[in-house]
Formats: structure tokens, sequence, C-alpha cells
């Protein structure tokens, strides 16, 4: 049971970074992401531009 519960949450945090990877190298990739992002930013502000920006809000 516990195994199961540590195996799952790997997995999880894992998917999570894997979902934030993927809407940064795309963001970045199309130019949705501000450049601003590497100039001191919030990390999640610059993340939910790179969803609005792929959603196409």
């Amino acid at each position: 049971m516990v195994e199961m519960s540590r195996e799952m949450i790997v997995f999880f945090v894992l998917a999570i970074f894997m979902v934030l990877f993927i809407i940064f190298a795309a963001g970045m990739a199309t130019g949705i992401v501000p450049s601003s992002m590497f100039h001191g930013d919030n990390l999640i502000d610059s993340a939910f531009n790179g969803i609005k920006g792929l959603i196409g809000v």
C-alpha cells in the first residue's frame, strides 16, 4: 500500500513537471511566452501566459 502510494506520488510529480516543460517549450518555440520571463518575472505568470497563448485567448 505504501509502495503504491509512493509510486503514484512520484508519477504525479513527474507528470506535472513534464506538462510545465512542454508548455514552456511550446511557448518559447512559437514566441508565445514573453522574453520577460528571463528577466525575473514570475514563472507561474509565464506559464499562464503560455497556456493562454496555446489556447488562443
